[in-house]
């Protein structure tokens, strides 16, 4: 935990059944997803199509003692093997496209001017009349938080104070404004969709629909409007 963490510092988290603090899991996740966000970002370019592919990749960190089950999933495990271990990294690829990292930073244009500015510039022998202006390329425009984690809705979960699902280990591609995530065995759930210029779950962007359990009733209903 960071040094600004008051709880710990003056002891005042509550205890956990283990006897020391107890972190909760949505905070740890949390924790753990700003760490992963906040790593600098790595770049190749495909030689094919010349588009740029953004990379991430971090050890999944040791977990909490006292971690509930949901969450083990994103950690290391202290002390348990149960935990999973297969997968020990967390990763994340983001597709922008081509020209992205090479075109201009900014637009120059000139914004048409009311007739009356014109006018009165003829008549007083003035050219060109309006003011230059300079924005940002949305070509070549990407800022940090561009990269980060798309989310899940977790209303199929049986938990209802699930916080939102990082997806990691799934790719955002920019280019055709589309995802691809990782399925959920035993799990109706969505792995790929569209976006809106942006990461699933920040912004204007919605949340990946939930993942749903076989046989339960929410899909059954779905089934039956279809």
């Amino acid at each position: 935990m960071e040094r600004t963490d008051l709880l710990n510092r003056y002891n005042l988290r509550q205890t956990s059944p283990s006897g020391g603090q107890y972190i909760p899991g949505a905070e740890a996740l949390e924790n753990l997803m700003t760490q992963f966000n906040n790593i600098e970002q790595q770049y190749d370019t495909d030689p094919v199509t010349g588009q740029t592919i953004v990379y991430k990749s971090m050890r999944k960190p040791i977990g909490p003692v006292d971690l509930e089950g949901p969450y083990q999933n994103y950690f290391m495990s202290p002390n348990d093997p149960s935990w999973n271990q297969n997968n020990q990294m967390l990763d994340m690829r983001w597709i922008l496209p081509e020209g992205a990292m090479t075109g201009d930073k900014f637009l120059n244009r000139t914004p048409p001017t009311s007739d009356a500015s014109r006018m009165g510039g003829f008549n007083t022998g003035v050219e060109n009349i309006g003011q230059e202006v300079s924005t940002l390329n949305p070509q070549t425009h990407w800022p940090d938080s561009m990269f980060r984690v798309p989310l899940r809705d977790p209303s199929g979960a049986e938990d209802p104070y699930l916080p939102p699902e990082p997806l990691f280990n799934s790719v955002i591609d920019f280019a055709s404004n589309r995802y691809n995530v990782p399925t959920q065995p035993g799990m109706w759930s969505q792995p790929y969709g569209n976006i809106n210029n942006g990461v699933p779950g920040y912004g204007n962007n919605p949340l990946i629909p939930p993942a749903v359990p076989y046989g339960t009733q929410p899909r059954q209903d779905l089934l039956g409007k279809m």
